[in-house]
């Protein structure tokens, strides 16, 4: 049986993007990335959201005022390439996951499968089912459901063009620095 990926809902800010990493359909790559995880697509009717980490995409520092206005592509070619003087992370929390290899962790997102969502928020999702008021106080992320942690090296990656609004908002100018993948597949597109 085929699925239906209008199945799946993204909330985000205006600066940030989900971007296939290799400039395929969102369809396609949401594929890959779950054989990559050992999943066929009937496979998320199990769960609860899909978690992604971000990238902070931003303007090199020497060119921070020298936007254009162009594109994404243009403006913003870099992000962050993570760090190795980041503390590690603790792994039982999710969003701490999105800290390893001294990633800037602003902010994770959620893709939330809708037939399993009780309660979503813009970043994290809430609930997959109404529970206790006590559980979810306590933090516990089981009172969330399922979910599959997308790898920073998978088809699908999240970039958040932090300095869109204010520049060098949250820019991690002492970690590596790599091509924005949006700048890699939509840039030689441009006119």
């Amino acid at each position: 049986m085929q699925k239906n990926w209008d199945d799946l809902l993204l909330m985000h800010d205006y600066d940030e993007l989900v971007v296939p990493r290799k400039g395929q359909t969102l369809n396609m790559a949401w594929s890959t990335v779950l054989s990559a995880h050992g999943m066929n697509t009937s496979a998320i009717d199990d769960l609860c959201y899909l978690l992604l980490c971000p990238f902070v995409t931003y303007v090199p520092h020497e060119n921070s005022l020298a936007r254009i206005n162009r594109s994404r592509a243009v403006d913003f070619p870099l992000m962050d390439g993570g760090s190795a003087e980041v503390m590690a992370p603790n792994k039982t929390l999710p969003l701490d996951r999105c800290r390893e290899g001294g990633y800037r962790n602003v902010y994770p997102k959620s893709v939330v499968v809708v037939r399993n969502i009780y309660k979503a928020l813009i970043h994290i999702p809430a609930a997959c089912s109404a529970v206790s008021y006590k559980e979810q106080q306590a933090g516990s992320w089981r009172a969330i459901g399922k979910m599959l942690a997308v790898k920073r090296d998978d088809d699908v990656v999240l970039q958040h063009w932090t300095g869109m609004f204010e520049l060098n908002r949250f820019t991690p100018y002492r970690h590596r620095a790599n091509t924005s993948i949006f700048t890699k597949v939509w840039g030689p597109l441009l006119p």
